[in-house]
């Protein structure tokens, strides 16, 4: 929530600004596309089907996703990405009103989907057998994914 609000804040000067805000979209592009390619590269490097050594520790697993989500960075390109989209079509309004009823309903809804990606992501880990070399493949897509999302509204849905 913390992330979103600074991306939130920011989004005003950004959005007045309209070379940075295309500058800034072709980095999220760039970053996306490079953080797909680096999961793919990953991935295909593992030689052995591994668990992750995340499975293979005693830190307490609530502490250890809290830490790992406070020093996510990739945060900040997915909540520039997401509210430019808002912004950009009118579905949030520039004022601190929406912008506090957003990081609300955001931080609400970013809690169940932690809670569907960690409930997901164990039984994919224990039922399915699945290693880090298909969660890389499956963060690699996701990202490929976005960064064609991304690209696409740059290209075909300018700024105006």
């Amino acid at each position: 929530m913390v992330y979103l609000r600074f991306a939130l804040i920011g989004m005003d000067w950004v959005v007045k600004h309209r070379m940075i805000f295309l500058g800034l979209g072709w980095l999220t592009v760039v970053l996306f596309l490079v953080l797909g390619v680096m999961a793919f590269i990953t991935a295909r490097k593992q030689q052995t089907e591994k668990k992750a050594l995340v499975l293979n520790n005693n830190i307490n697993r609530f502490l250890l996703g809290m830490m790992m989500s406070a020093l996510n960075p990739v945060q900040i390109p997915f909540w520039f990405l997401w509210t430019s989209i808002l912004i950009q079509s009118k579905m949030l309004d520039v004022n601190s009103l929406a912008f506090n009823l957003f990081t609300v309903g955001a931080g609400t809804g970013t809690i169940a989907g932690l809670a569907v990606y960690i409930h997901g992501g164990y039984w994919l880990v224990n039922k399915l057998k699945a290693s880090n070399k298909t969660l890389n493949m499956i963060m690699g897509i996701i990202f490929l994914l976005t960064a064609l999302l991304q690209l696409y509204r740059i290209v075909y849905k300018p700024f105006v």
